[in-house]
């Protein structure tokens, strides 16, 4: 997809995408996991943000300065890029606006009444 030239049966690159997919695996748990509670948990937003989108962003950007892929490979990259970091920033905020407008269960008070304040909740 990005051009890049690759020997497959490398250990090297066997190790590189072992790694590679391990924190893709463990990035989609914790999205997932902040899915279920995402006002609570919208600090998961920020975190995707900033040091993966922003990071895998300036990443291909140096790939493709260092010759190492073609421009044309990064584009589509870049769009997605360019999509999703708005995205990720206005979910923020929205989170951010809805924790502040949600009314806070009283100090001490168990799950047990925080979830039932929440079952009468339209979401």
């Amino acid at each position: 997809m990005l051009g890049l030239p690759t020997s497959p049966g490398s250990s090297a690159y066997l190790y590189v995408a072992g790694v590679a997919a391990s924190l893709m695996l463990g990035w989609a748990a914790l999205l997932a996991w902040g899915s279920f509670e995402p006002v609570a948990r919208r600090a998961v937003l920020l975190l995707t943000l900033v040091p993966v989108l922003v990071g895998l962003g300036v990443s291909s950007v140096l790939a493709a300065d260092a010759g190492l892929t073609d421009v044309t490979h990064m584009l589509p990259l870049w769009v997605f890029y360019a999509l999703m970091t708005p995205l990720y920033a206005a979910s923020y905020r929205l989170a951010c606006r809805s924790a502040r407008a949600e009314p806070h269960p009283p100090a001490g008070a168990g799950q047990a009444e925080c979830r039932s304040r929440r079952a009468g909740a339209p979401w």
